[in-house]
């Protein structure tokens, strides 16, 4: 007798399945109805001959591409870190910046920014997820204050992403007059000489071009101004730690980000005209110490000749620029004062900047210990405030 053969699950209905089993009960349940939505209309159009079979498979890899990229648990962690990025948002949200409306955190490696675009299977506008990567994993202990100023350095990505034209558009002009000049400094060059200059000017503007994707120097730029813009000294200590880092190479030509003699360079520029000029001493030492080091051999003349300072200066007067035009939340000394009165009041500070200034402050008083206790018991009090079934 013949066995029973079972028919296989067509491949729409298993990725359906699999979104609907991992996200239906999740605070993310509105992506499976939109996948939902995607899949029922392919399903349709298969059924009257529109589309071929094909579409089916790539829409079915696509989903699993998407949920190998989406969040995997749904803890207290990734509620802190969600109403996080909506306090921000909140607050960006008050002058002229609207940041996107699905930001989703996730647990990685290290900080980044990426978009991830709903499955679809034709060529039609559709959703983006954007997702903000935080080092760690689901674990409330894995929240750390004094590096989440961060988190507004990738929330800036965002918002220039949206506003796409706000930051290129002033900085175009210069990268155009400071490469366009190199090149005519070079014409009285020969030979070697002059195919050494071209290329140089090549590079610059491959690696200084404010490029829709952001992989460049200037977006990143703008990156550490915007947080530095919104979260003031709190930003300047978060991107010292870095910095303390024995193996960083402050002088790394990459593509993709600056070297950090340049970040470090940006920030103290920036900060002198912010009002922040008291707080840069080690961030000043730090280059001071750099160019005493054995790194120093990186810096030759096509790092010197990339590391422009009329290209740094004009890039923080654009982002300060952009910063303005869409009102983004200043971080000033009045700042400082209103969270330090309430921490001296024994007060939880809120969610969004100023608990990330509020920890940086704490930090400035508190042996290790004592501040430990404080971040854990503000973070678990910020925890279980916004958790659902605590509310």
């Amino acid at each position: 007798m013949a066995r029973r053969v079972r028919h296989k699950q067509d491949p729409l209905s298993q990725g359906l399945d699999k979104v609907r089993r991992m996200l239906e009960p999740s605070p993310l349940s509105c992506i499976y109805q939109k996948v939902e939505e995607v899949v029922s209309a392919l399903q349709q159009d298969l059924q009257r001959g529109f589309v071929a079979q094909d579409a089916a498979y790539s829409l079915s890899g696509h989903i699993d591409r998407m949920l190998d990229l989406l969040p995997q648990s749904f803890g207290e962690r990734f509620y802190f870190d969600a109403s996080m990025i909506s306090a921000l948002s909140e607050e960006w949200s008050r002058g002229s910046t609207r940041l996107s409306g699905m930001i989703v955190p996730k647990p990685s490696q290290d900080w980044g920014h990426m978009s991830l675009p709903l499955a679809t299977y034709d060529q039609t506008a559709t959703h983006v997820i954007d997702l903000i990567l935080l080092p760690g994993d689901d674990r409330l202990e894995d929240v750390d204050l004094l590096a989440y100023p961060f988190l507004t350095h990738e929330l800036g990505h965002n918002a220039l992403f949206k506003y796409d034209k706000v930051f290129p558009q002033s900085f175009w002009p210069v990268l155009e007059q400071v490469t366009n000049g190199l090149r005519r400094q070079s014409l009285a060059d020969k030979g070697a000489a002059r195919s050494r200059a071209r290329d140089t000017v090549t590079l610059i503007r491959q690696l200084w071009s404010p490029t829709a994707n952001h992989y460049n120097w200037a977006h990143e730029i703008a990156m550490d101004v915007i947080a530095l813009w919104t979260t003031g000294p709190a930003y300047l200590a978060t991107f010292h730690d870095i910095l303390e880092d024995r193996d960083l190479n402050p002088y790394l030509v990459g593509q993709s980000h600056p070297p950090y003699e340049i970040r470090t360079n940006t920030l103290i520029d920036a900060s002198n005209r912010l009002g922040w000029e008291n707080y840069t001493q080690d961030l000043t030492d730090r280059v001071a110490h750099w160019r005493r080091s054995h790194w120093w051999k990186e810096r030759n003349n096509r790092y010197v000749a990339c590391a422009s300072p009329d290209l740094v200066r004009c890039c923080v007067t654009s982002v300060i620029a952009a910063c303005e035009t869409l009102s983004l939340p200043r971080c000033s000394g009045e700042t400082l004062k209103v969270i330090q009165e309430k921490l001296n009041r024994g007060e939880t500070p809120d969610l969004g900047a100023e608990v990330l200034i509020a920890a940086w402050m704490q930090w400035q008083h508190m042996d290790k210990d004592s501040f430990s206790a404080w971040e854990s018991s503000v973070v678990r009090e910020l925890a279980q405030a916004v958790m659902p079934e605590m509310r």
